[in-house]
């Protein structure tokens, strides 16, 4: 990220939009829910190198906003959608093995982001960056704006592809 950041400036480059993640806010048993960047706080501990990496360089990315730089954070939260080879696939196999299980009752909030929507918000936020601007150097979480339980995310998912719920 750093190496990027130096490539924006050597090449006068004024604009960076970094993708991150909701994780960098990570707090356990706590979760994230309404709020903006500004409200909720990063994370302290995290369990995986994921969230701990992506918290320095989003750190990093918005430390180095400035009058010849504009930069931008966007956490897009889960994002799924056709052509995708990460989440579902795995999903997937999982359940036809039947070794997909829900962590508690499945009631839990999620709200994903489809990949049309994520897509969306780095144009938009690309188009809207610069020096100055409102959401130069500041962090947005994205998302669908439409919450659902884990059970009926992960159950609607695998309903889409034919796979066992």
């Amino acid at each position: 990220t750093r190496h990027v950041i130096d490539a924006c400036r050597e090449h006068r480059l004024g604009r960076l939009v970094y993708t991150s993640t909701p994780s960098v806010t990570h707090r356990a048993t706590r979760p994230v829910q309404g709020g903006t960047a500004e409200d909720v706080p990063y994370g302290e501990h995290f369990k995986a190198p994921y969230a701990a990496t992506k918290k320095i360089a989003e750190q990093a990315v918005l430390a180095a906003n400035d009058a010849s730089l504009a930069t931008v954070a966007l956490r897009p939260r889960l994002i799924w959608g056709v052509g995708d080879n990460q989440l579902l696939p795995r999903l997937v196999e999982r359940a036809r093995a039947g070794r997909l299980r829900l962590v508690g009752d499945g009631e839990n909030l999620v709200d994903t982001t489809y990949i049309d929507n994520a897509a969306q918000a780095h144009f938009d936020a690309f188009e809207h960056l610069a020096p100055g601007a409102a959401c130069a150097g500041r962090a947005y979480f994205i998302s669908n704006g439409d919450p659902k339980t884990m059970r009926e995310t992960l159950n609607g998912l695998l309903a889409a592809v034919g796979a066992p719920q």
